[in-house]
């Protein structure tokens, strides 16, 4: 949340010039109104965190007890360790620097009254991730360097690596959990053959075995720019680099190169380089 930032001057002593009171009730108000504007995407039993790198009670406790009376919200106790030496205002907890190995902030957490709704969406169905069998491992054996912690499963039609505590994670909260990113997208099979993806061609797990085809500076510009190259290269599905590094794959035929670049990479700039 934005705030004076009263919990930084150790950290950023120029801070102090910019403290005062006027500055904390204007943070004060702007808290208010972001809170307002937001609380409402909050369901019944949905947790708020409110926290401030700021030692004003105007924009800490105060605001926390606007928020209760404002919104209906209760506050949710933690368990604290006395080890840990963080106090507890009875409406938050505040860290001092010369009590906890941080900076100065507050925090809070509130809970809006009411049992949560149950979610019968599609979101909510158990989603199970399952490890390829050694026959769909068949195309990619000469592509991937497989250790004994990754897992490749399929999503989609795409052919995906992750280590195993991940998948394990996936396979646990796959229900509650929406994953926009998972592991490293290996390829898909087109006809039976394995099309490599461009994230695979900068990956680290890729097998010494891959066929490379190393391009002088000019030929790299050229294929990053997706124009014609002219090559004599082994058939097949070839990864490009320039320097060892992987720019990206390309499939050699008899009479042509087709780069398989996506498009949304290729340098447009004409200037030299």
């Amino acid at each position: 949340m934005p705030c004076s930032g009263s919990g930084l001057f150790r950290k950023q002593p120029d801070a102090v010039n910019e403290w005062s009171v006027d500055n904390v009730n204007l943070c004060s108000t702007r808290q208010k109104r972001i809170v307002g504007d937001s609380i409402s995407s909050l369901k019944p039993g949905g947790v708020f965190i409110y926290s401030t790198c700021s030692y004003s009670k105007e924009e800490n406790e105060m605001e926390v007890e606007w928020m209760m009376k404002e919104f209906d919200l209760e506050l949710v106790q933690i368990p604290l360790e006395e080890s840990w030496k963080i106090i507890d205002t009875g409406l938050g907890y505040r860290f001092y620097p010369y009590l906890t190995k941080s900076e100065g902030f507050f925090c809070a957490v509130l809970k809006k009254k009411g049992e949560s709704e149950p979610n019968h969406s599609k979101k909510n169905r158990k989603i199970t991730f399952e490890e390829i069998s050694k026959k769909e491992f068949e195309p990619l054996k000469n592509h991937v360097d497989l250790k004994s912690n990754h897992k490749i499963f399929r999503f989609q039609n795409e052919f995906k690596l992750v280590n195993a505590s991940l998948f394990d994670f996936m396979n646990t909260y796959g229900m509650n959990v929406y994953f926009k990113k998972t592991g490293t997208t290996l390829g898909e099979l087109k006809h039976s053959d394995f099309l490599p993806h461009h994230e695979f061609a900068q990956s680290i797990y890729l097998s010494s075995s891959t066929k490379k085809l190393e391009l002088t500076k000019e030929q790299a510009i050229a294929f990053l720019r997706k124009e014609n190259l002219n090559l004599k290269a082994e058939k097949g599905i070839n990864l490009m680099t320039y320097k060892n590094q992987g720019l990206g794959w390309a499939k050699v035929l008899d009479n042509r190169i087709n780069n398989y670049l996506p498009k949304e990479f290729r340098i447009l700039s004409q200037e030299e380089f």
